[in-house]
């Protein structure tokens, strides 16, 4: 469900997953990148605003404490 109204910050987003070691696939229409199988992330355009989330993110490590 990408909206057109966010184009220039979704590739902003895009581009900067794509550094990352993650495989991309499309799961319930959407871009998700996986690593080893497991869900990692994904993004998406909507009416007001736009989001990108971390599936079980709890489980990232954050050695900077962001």
């Amino acid at each position: 469900m990408q909206n057109n109204k966010w184009t220039e910050e979704l590739s902003r987003i895009a581009s900067i997953i794509e550094k990352a070691p993650l495989e991309k696939s499309i799961k319930w229409g959407l871009e998700v990148f996986t690593l080893n199988g497991q869900n990692v992330i994904s993004y998406c355009g909507f009416k007001n605003h736009f989001a990108i989330w971390f599936y079980k993110g709890v489980f990232m490590n954050d050695p900077y404490k962001v």
